[in-house]
């Protein structure tokens, strides 16, 4: 009898204990799911702002009499198919570079472009571009690479200064702006990012009156 009564309440603390244990992995079952469905959310979101700013990025083309832009469909959600964007191999999906050196693309660059805060590569040479540099795109964090040199096809250009706010691109290796019609001093704040060793001003209009610190002229 006394055994029986002992096997009893082992079994009466058991059960409760499994239960317990039972109500905590299912708790933490749904907190992980939760965290990985807010997670996969942030990735899509991220993912969905790089194909709205290169849809901007389009906005600001007023003539591609060579086409390129032609894979770029508003209703296209695939845009790492697009003509001249490159994507990272990794989730979450990103643009890392945007390609379109030596074709006849007329426009202006948008500022929206500061969206793109995975993108490594800029290469707009020898385009028919115009208007000035966005400030914000010396806000790209990842940006490695941005040549803006030779827009005069067609008697366009890149104008106004070169933007200040370069220097806070701090990953940025070569800055290409030859052949531009840009005007005033080279901002001091170039000087300061850490990696750059490619820096092109061949050819600008101003003569120019200062010059980086560390840096000879090209």
């Amino acid at each position: 009898m006394a055994l029986s009564l002992v096997e009893g309440a082992a079994q009466s603390l058991v059960a409760p204990s499994l239960h317990a244990l039972f109500l905590l992995c299912t708790i933490l079952i749904v907190l992980s799911s939760n965290t990985i469905i807010f997670t996969s959310a942030q990735a899509s979101n991220r993912t969905e702002d790089d194909r709205q700013a290169l849809l901007c990025f389009k906005s600001g083309i007023s003539r591609d009499p060579d086409g390129v832009l032609g894979s770029w469909h508003n209703d296209s959600l695939n845009f790492c198919s697009w003509q001249g964007v490159t994507c990272s191999m990794t989730l979450p999906i990103r643009v890392v570079s945007i390609q379109f050196r030596s074709t006849l693309l007329r426009g202006t660059l948008s500022s929206c472009m500061v969206a793109l805060t995975s993108l490594v590569q800029l290469d707009l040479q020898n385009t028919t571009l115009s208007g000035s540099i966005p400030d914000e795109i010396g806000e790209l964090p990842s940006l490695q690479t941005l040549e803006l040199a030779g827009n005069r096809l067609e008697g366009n250009s890149l104008s106004g200064t070169i933007p200040a706010s370069l220097g806070n691109a701090s990953s940025l290796r070569s800055l290409l702006l030859a052949q531009e019609n840009l005007t005033g001093s080279i901002p001091e704040t170039l000087g300061q990012i850490p990696n750059l060793n490619v820096l092109d001003l061949r050819g600008v209009a101003e003569p120019w009156g200062s010059s980086v610190p560390g840096w000879a002229r090209v």
